[in-house]
């Protein structure tokens, strides 16, 4: 509770800069009570009054909005804003060329020296070759070969494809936020086959930091080694198997680094591609996966694996593994119009109450596309949507 009262306080100091007193007090004391009160789900009095509150606090930001015509989103104004890159080639041709530093040259390619204050993508980390190695165990063969893991049980989302509206309203019993949290558990071995069947039909994802944290060998495979010492410096030299273990005398502290795993099918089209080997890709930036037959689902519509928009308080690196990935990334300085609340599981995050995501053409975002190999930093307090989008291969996303 005291750590989630620190990350209420740290959210309300990086929103106030750009919100009234009044609105931003409002909203951090009903953040405030949510995490040191933590009431039963049946008193449903106090959570009505608390939505209440809350309610409030988002519509005073709006009107103030409105009322001091400030709002950086207009129907004459673009909203979609262009995202930093960077090639990983580019970079390593400026160490060799002028033998400067990977921050120096990253300041120079990028123009700019407060590029981590940014979302930034970070193209061709990983080439398709490398991550089809066959002795890599940090990949989908890797995990349906080893049986080790292959075994582990691991919790994971029955159906990540539901849209806010149809998970609940606004009362904080049945909301979306609740699903955060996954809602089931299962063999690794068991949802993968699940998630890669022909035919589609599984609304199944895996988002799960358990298998790195009991496997800590498998954070070497996250930055290839030819660039280990560019990323080091840039981000930090987290990407070791000590950084996973509890610091602090006797352990007491969390570790520096988790790694959660992302993994699921983007959509139930029964045209699948069937019988495919891993050499039989289409696309030079596809890779093939083994899939099974499926004689339970008949629906050809179109679904994404996704999750939902939310921002958390640490600073992440998502590494596209396999497939390809959408993002919406919204900036901490407009999460004000994103109607933010805690999370109700004891978890550093915020979710978003907006009604339905295509509201965010109004507010100033980015929206970029991860594919294999790449890289994408995401800075802390950022809000965050995204869902998987190839098909019938499987996506995985690791963050650190």
């Amino acid at each position: 509770m005291i750590v989630m009262a620190v990350v209420v306080v740290i959210f309300i100091i990086a929103v106030d800069a750009y919100s009234s007193i009044y609105a931003t007090c409002t909203w951090g004391l009903i953040q405030l009570l949510r995490c040191l009160l933590s009431l039963p789900g049946n008193v449903s009095w106090f959570h009505r009054f608390v939505d209440s509150l809350e309610e409030n606090a988002w519509l005073a930001w709006e009107y103030e909005d409105k009322k001091n015509k400030n709002r950086l989103c207009s129907t004459n104004t673009s909203t979609l804003l262009s995202i930093p890159t960077l090639d990983i080639n580019q970079l390593n041709s400026c160490l060799l060329n002028t033998n400067e530093s990977p921050r120096f040259c990253s300041n120079q390619l990028l123009q700019n020296d407060s590029w981590m204050q940014y979302p930034l993508l970070i193209r061709n980390l990983w080439t398709v070759n490398e991550l089809n190695h066959p002795k890599r165990q940090l990949s989908m063969r890797g995990f349906q070969t080893n049986q080790t893991l292959a075994g582990m049980i691991i919790p994971y989302y029955r159906d990540s494809t539901k849209a806010v509206a149809e998970k609940g309203t606004n009362n904080s019993t049945t909301a979306g936020y609740n699903y955060l949290s996954p809602d089931a558990s299962s063999r690794l071995g068991d949802i993968l086959d699940d998630i890669t069947r022909v035919g589609g039909g599984s609304k199944a994802k895996i988002a799960t930091q358990y298998i790195v944290e009991s496997h800590p060998h498998l954070i070497q495979d996250i930055i290839p080694p030819t660039y280990s010492h560019i990323i080091d410096e840039l981000f930090g030299n987290v990407f070791q198997p000590q950084h996973l273990q509890p610091t602090g005398p006797f352990g007491i502290f969390p570790a520096w680094t988790t790694v959660p795993i992302f993994i699921a099918s983007s959509t139930t089209n029964q045209n699948a591609r069937l019988n495919q080997s891993y050499s039989e890709c289409i696309h030079p930036t596809d890779t093939c996966i083994p899939i099974r037959e499926n004689h339970h689902n008949n629906n050809t519509s179109l679904q994404h694996a996704k999750t939902d928009l939310h921002c958390e308080p640490i600073g992440n690196i998502a590494v596209q593994l396999l497939g390809r990935k959408r993002w919406t990334l919204v900036s901490p300085r407009f999460s004000k119009y994103l109607r933010p609340t805690i999370s109700r599981h004891g978890r550093a995050f915020f979710f978003s109450m907006l009604p339905d995501t295509s509201n965010l053409h109004s507010i100033p975002h980015y929206q970029v596309i991860t594919e294999m190999g790449d890289a994408l930093w995401v800075r802390e307090n950022v809000f965050v949507f995204s869902f998987f989008i190839s098909f019938p291969y499987v996506n995985i996303c690791i963050y650190m």
